[in-house]
């Protein structure tokens, strides 16, 4: 995905949010073997759960054109949800992309249709 977003853009700050160190090493791997394709971008590694950062981070002004949340709701309690929709929508000043399994994209489905397409993005894909 970076490497098609390099394509557009030539100066990318990434911030990678994830629990486990052992997937932010494999991916620090992956980057590092294709360090030439991803000149330009720049990367910030957070090990902590998307909980975590979202709630460190909810007053902050700090914006994200693109956030992509693969598969990182079926962590989150049924009850945090709209915390971390209304958290995610409030840090994204462009694209949101959320996958999920089939199990908790009916309840975010859900609750992006209680809360509304929230006004600072463009577009939510679930």
């Amino acid at each position: 995905m970076l490497m098609q977003l390099r394509k557009k853009f030539h100066l990318i700050e990434c911030t990678v949010v994830e629990p486990s160190g052992e997937q932010i090493q494999s991916y620090k791997k992956l980057v590092e073997e294709q360090k030439d394709a991803l000149n330009g971008v720049t990367f910030n590694w957070r090990q902590e759960s998307f909980q975590e950062f979202c709630k460190a981070n909810v007053d902050s002004s700090k914006t994200f054109n693109f956030v992509s949340a693969i598969h990182s709701c079926h962590y989150i309690p049924r009850k945090d949800l709209v915390f971390y929709f209304d958290t995610i929508t409030s840090l994204t000043a462009g694209k949101i992309l959320i996958m999920q399994g089939a199990g908790k994209c009916e309840l975010l489905v859900r609750v992006y249709r209680e809360r509304g397409q929230p006004t600072r993005t463009n577009k939510i894909l679930i």
